[in-house]
């Protein structure tokens, strides 16, 4: 899903987006206010969402030389370390630190969470599947709404948007345990 899609899609729920589209479409005399707060956002909330609901992972293989690997040469802003591994799937003794990971030197593949970064009005959302761009819409209508100071109205959609954020959890195929027989 799109930034531009998701900010639209707000604006419709907002009841402002005759303006966001009008600026979208190239008239910068309304509009830019409305999109920059629904853009700001749009950040907010995709944030909150990678970090306290829905984690984005990714796993990389970096050679390390001294030992140490550095958190600031991964692609992207690590907030949890999930595995180090060699290639061949064998686990790596790890020491975490607060700018660097304590490893043996070699090649590793690192699986960890991140953060997203920064979008602007052109970029895509770094969740693909599991969030919907109707989930991320309530997010950006209560964010927009508490900027405002229109607090009744925010949390109308605040309220709306946990809704969808806990329907997102039942969705996601539950685990199981197996039944234990006792002899």
């Amino acid at each position: 899903m799109t930034v531009k899609e998701v900010v639209i899609l707000a604006s419709e729920l907002l009841g402002i987006s005759s303006d966001v589209k009008a600026f979208l479409g190239g008239d910068a005399s309304v509009g830019e206010v409305e999109t920059a707060n629904l853009l700001r956002a749009f950040n907010l909330v995709e944030h909150e969402l990678a970090l306290d609901y829905f984690p984005l992972f990714c796993e990389e293989t970096l050679d390390v030389d001294s030992g140490r690997l550095y958190y600031k040469d991964l692609s992207r802003a690590a907030v949890r370390i999930s595995s180090v591994a060699r290639e061949n799937g064998e686990k790596i003794p790890h020491r975490i630190f607060s700018e660097y990971m304590q490893i043996e030197a070699g090649r590793a593949v690192v699986k960890y969470a991140y953060t997203p970064a920064i979008k602007d009005i052109d970029g895509e959302s770094d969740f693909l599947i599991g969030v919907s761009a109707n989930l991320m819409a309530l997010g950006l209508a209560a964010e927009y709404c508490f900027m405002n100071g229109l607090y009744a109205e925010a949390e109308a959609w605040d309220k709306k948007y946990r809704t969808e954020i806990t329907s997102a959890y039942r969705a996601r195929p539950s685990k199981s345990i197996k039944e234990r027989r006792w002899i």
